[in-house]
């Protein structure tokens, strides 16, 4: 492990201009071994990490947090090793790079998340947490509202590649709390919900978008039938995964289930979706809190909140 602990801590709120600039120096053979790198608040801009940093091959962790640059060296996409990447309170990164292959863990201000949110989505690889903490000063209600709009956003466009369903993606969360955007909750292993009359609309209805805490091992999802006349049940057992012998209390995890993979058309003996009336959830693990919503096209073009306002909050 490699960390500069002399560039971090009580001189971090200073000015760059009151501070010495940091500058790591090109990578050597020596260096090919570090499996941590740690140069938080060290007032790296840039040009202050060295293009060949991609050649650090056994680097694991490489903590970046408070620092100055706009732009980082493409190769860091090519640290096929790096499993954890914290870009918190870097408030003058301008874009997130290409990820590692490898990458399971993502640090990142709030303002960060939501604007990359569509390469997070589809370009993810093997990430699953993206970590980002609640505004301090804040009330419960406005926090409430940044992890709103980071569910909404994220199912805007997991809707489009279908890329949850059969995974999950994880955020740290400090409440534990599943946010306000999905209005189904509960706490139970088991969840069964009462579809609005007339739930399914042509063209328009994605699926459904759900989050838990706790351990998962293994879901599954059923359609039922409003009257009980011989109609089949839809089934579908669902190959989400997360690593849950390691997973803290505190992470919220989203997953996707499409309705193509729901509905099977071969079961339905000329029925319609229409013609069922419970969507059930059954959790294998254990499951402390739970969240499902129905998802239309339609309401991504709503407004949930100004996401200006939570581009110039500032993340601790």
């Amino acid at each position: 492990m490699l960390s500069f602990i002399c560039c971090r801590g009580r001189n971090k709120w200073r000015s760059s201009k009151d501070r010495v600039l940091f500058e790591f120096p090109p990578v050597a053979e020596g260096f090919r071994s570090l499996e941590t790198l740690s140069l938080s608040y060290c007032n790296l801009i840039d040009g202050g990490l060295p293009e060949d940093i991609g050649s650090l091959s056994s680097l694991k962790k490489l903590y970046l947090m408070g620092n100055n640059f706009e732009h980082l060296p493409r190769s860091i996409a090519q640290l096929g090793a790096l499993r954890i990447l914290d870009f918190k309170d870097c408030q003058r990164l301008s874009q997130l790079p290409e990820l590692p292959p490898e990458l399971n863990e993502l640090y990142v201000d709030c303002h960060m998340a939501l604007k990359s949110i569509h390469d997070l989505v589809t370009k993810r690889k093997k990430l699953q947490r993206v970590k980002f903490l609640p505004l301090y000063g804040k009330d419960d209600a406005h926090n409430d509202s940044i992890y709103n709009l980071f569910a909404h956003a994220l199912f805007q466009n997991i809707s489009a590649s279908y890329s949850l369903s059969e995974n999950v993606l994880t955020i740290w969360h400090p409440h534990k709390k599943i946010p306000s955007w999905f209005l189904y909750q509960g706490t139970d292993r088991r969840v069964s919900v009462n579809l609005p009359e007339n739930w399914y609309i042509p063209d328009k209805f994605l699926g459904f978008a759900g989050c838990y805490n706790g351990s998962l091992i293994d879901t599954t999802a059923q359609l039922i039938p409003k009257c009980d006349d011989g109609m089949s049940w839809m089934t579908q057992k669902l190959g989400l995964s997360n690593h849950s012998e390691s997973d803290s209390e505190h992470y919220i995890h989203f997953f996707f289930v499409p309705f193509a993979i729901l509905w099977d058309t071969s079961k339905a003996n000329g029925k319609t979706p229409n013609d069922y009336g419970i969507i059930r959830l059954s959790f294998s693990g254990v499951i402390k809190k739970y969240g499902l919503r129905l998802l239309y096209k339609d309401e991504f073009h709503d407004t949930m909140t100004d996401e200006a306002s939570c581009c110039r909050c500032r993340i601790l």
